[in-house]
């Protein structure tokens, strides 16, 4: 018996404050699949998804949109984790530059999703993507204290081995049409965890020393 994740069956908010905050930002998560045995297709896609959106600083859809082209943001991410044995989490993340609110972050982080589900997979970036894919995995050969680890991984989580082998032919497998299927069900009607991470907001007292 261990801890599980609860039916999500509404949407769920976290504010959390602090002092020490130099840069307020707003993360967004949902649940996702993860890689199963025998069938890692789902995982793949994922694993896709969140290079195109977030996986470069430079290249990436929300940096390009928000960073970029409208300056709205000093960074932006999308992180995903294929490999646990129970439901993994999906997560955006927008670091606003100053002067934009986390109510107006969260709404860009949402406009760009809305753009990518109507605009589809730019095809240049998706074969960039898939080139540093495929590099990575033959540079990891010459790692055998990460191949172990990935391994161990894999196992703990369920895997097998040959699920762990056959990962690398799993995402060489993927195409658009996988990554913008998977898009639109893990975005459709979605339960979601939305944390806000910013600095106490001024109260009366400190409103009225300030004036003094």
């Amino acid at each position: 018996m261990r801890p599980a994740e609860p039916p999500q069956i509404a949407d769920r908010r976290l504010v959390l404050e602090d002092e020490r905050v130099a840069n307020p930002y707003v993360s967004i998560q949902m649940l996702a699949p993860v890689r199963e045995p025998g069938d890692q297709d789902e995982a793949a896609a994922l694993f896709y998804l969140a290079e195109i959106l977030g996986g470069s600083g430079q290249t990436s859809l929300m940096a390009r949109r928000l960073q970029v082209e409208e300056q709205r943001s000093l960074y932006t991410a999308a992180f995903y984790d294929s490999t646990s044995f129970d439901p993994s989490g999906f997560t955006l993340v927008n670091l606003p530059v100053p002067g934009v609110s986390l109510e107006e972050a969260e709404a860009d982080l949402w406009r760009v999703i809305e753009a990518f589900l109507d605009e589809g997979i730019d095809a240049a970036q998706f074969e960039r993507i898939r080139f540093s894919v495929e590099a990575g995995e033959i540079y990891a050969e010459d790692n055998t204290a990460g191949l172990a680890r990935g391994y161990g991984v894999d196992l703990a989580a369920g895997l097998s081995v040959a699920d762990a082998d056959g990962w690398a032919d799993a995402l060489d497998a993927v195409t658009p049409e996988d990554v913008m299927a998977a898009a639109e069900r893990l975005f459709d009607g979605a339960s979601t965890v939305t944390g806000y991470l910013m600095q106490p907001e001024p109260t009366q007292t400190d409103a009225t020393e300030a004036s003094q």
